[in-house]
């Protein structure tokens, strides 16, 4: 049961006593007005452990810079730059940038890096993501749930190199990789 909820500029909540852990304290949210979130902290005024970061937003609610730290003025970690579809084309680290091309149906195609040599290329079946082909061309390929979520990755060889499991909500529960999920439907 939320005690009390704010939800433009800062966002404080809690929940009655009884029926949580008396650890968890207040949580503190921040949002901008659009409703972005934009940093959080856990009970006793620390940032959210994993997390610690500070997000910022354009006017569409596309997040266009990530900060490391709780502020504005935070070292930035991360920028990202979108096209006229609102698709994500350029991400930026640390002066180096990955393009991202797509196909004309809009599906996630190559991750080029700054040197102009791709990093991955994306093979589709319509609408469905079926393999990944390496930097150094080997392939990977996907198999979704019935939800459409990643759940298995083998390789070209047919093992498994990769099995993942999801809760009802979409957190991986089991497996997983450490990098971003990308195809990830819930």
């Amino acid at each position: 049961m939320v005690l009390s909820l704010s939800t433009l500029g800062t966002g404080l909540f809690s929940y009655h006593k009884f029926i949580t852990d008396p650890d968890l304290g207040v949580w503190l949210y921040k949002y901008d007005q659009n409703g972005n979130l934009i940093s959080q902290s856990g009970g006793g005024g620390n940032l959210v452990t994993g997390d610690g970061y500070y997000r910022e937003y354009d006017e569409f609610g596309k997040l266009i810079r990530v900060r490391n730290g709780s502020t504005v003025t935070s070292p930035l970690l991360e920028e990202y730059t979108y096209n006229h579809d609102g698709q994500r084309m350029k991400i930026k680290r640390n002066d180096s940038a990955n393009t991202i091309v797509y196909t004309p149906f809009k599906e996630l195609m190559q991750i080029r890096n700054s040197t102009g040599s791709y990093d991955f290329t994306y093979v589709y079946d319509g609408n469905t993501l079926v393999a990944r082909i390496n930097p150094d061309g080997t392939k990977q390929y996907e198999h979704t749930d019935h939800l459409g979520s990643t759940s298995v990755i083998t390789n070209q060889n047919g093992n498994v190199v990769e099995n993942t499991s999801y809760t009802p909500y979409g957190e991986v529960v089991l497996g997983g990789v450490n990098e971003d999920k990308l195809y990830k439907k819930i």
